[in-house]
């Protein structure tokens, strides 16, 4: 399922087990043009580049947490 055009806020927040968290966002912005639709494959290799994008943000902030927590 496409989603409408338009720009998102994603914003991920990593918790730790003791409750401490922090918290990134970055945005989005989705054009379903048919210019930008090359074809089904190309769109799920790019949303999957956006999850592995998506993942190394949430690594980064849990480990600044962590940093956080030792000072």
């Amino acid at each position: 399922k496409s989603l409408p055009d338009g720009t998102y806020n994603v914003t991920i927040t990593s918790v730790q087990k003791d409750g401490l968290s922090s918290s990134g966002y970055t945005t989005m912005n989705i054009d379903n043009s048919a210019v930008s639709l090359k074809s089904k494959a190309l769109m799920d290799s790019y949303y999957g580049y956006i999850a592995i994008a998506l993942a190394v943000i949430a690594i980064i902030i849990g480990i600044v947490a962590i940093v956080i927590k030792r000072k």
